[in-house]
């Protein structure tokens, strides 16, 4: 495997930021895996060669060292600079990777907790549109799914009707209509019909 092509694969792998790490991992694993590094990984270093290992015992330890050496290698690449100062050198890929984790799970944790807490309390206020305030939704949910967050338009949906109950049960109370969202406005998604709040455009 020459530099060339190692450099072909870091460059499909989307850069390390404070938002992405699962997409990260889940891609630098499989780039460490399809170039045969990832026994650096699944097992412990083996003895350093001795006078008297056999010859099979002492390629088994040259070929994981290289796994390892390469693998910190393809992981420091695939993060810019800006961060891979701050991201401490270890000796084993396996541990330099659970460096990196311990440090950017946490900020994903409360990105997904922090835009999770700000779907569940989205409130109507009355000014603009039902249809913009939905898309506000949906903008939440598209966040969500980049951390990894298996959000279906289902749960959009079911979303979209609670606030469409909401909105009209405030409405009774206030005697206004500030807007009437349709019920029958339909929309076809993956060969399903889903009621919407709003007429499509």
């Amino acid at each position: 495997m020459n530099p060339t092509q190692v450099q072909g694969y870091l460059a499909g792998i989307e850069p390390l930021n404070g938002a992405n790490y699962l997409k990260w991992r889940s891609h630098m694993d499989i780039v460490i895996c399809y170039l045969e590094y990832d026994i650096a990984l699944r097992e412990p270093m083996p003895q350093k060669p001795v006078d008297n290992f056999n010859r099979s015992e002492k390629q088994s330890f040259y070929k994981w060292e290289k796994a390892n050496r390469m693998s910190i290698m393809i992981t420091r690449g695939a993060i810019p600079d800006a961060i891979r100062g701050g991201i401490p050198m270890k000796d084993m890929a396996k541990e330099h990777l659970n460096v990196i984790k311990s440090q950017f799970m946490s900020s994903t944790k409360s990105m997904v907790s922090a835009y999770m807490s700000q779907l569940t309390s989205m409130r109507y206020s009355g000014d603009g549109s039902v249809r913009y305030h939905i898309l506000q939704m949906e903008d939440l949910i598209y966040r969500l799914r980049g951390l990894d967050m298996n959000l279906n338009d289902d749960y959009l949906v079911k979303l979209a009707q609670e606030k469409l109950q909401e909105i009209r049960k405030e409405q009774e109370t206030s005697g206004t209509e500030k807007e009437t969202p349709n019920d029958e406005s339909e929309v076809n998604k993956n060969g399903k019909k889903f009621p919407l709040p709003w007429k499509p455009p």
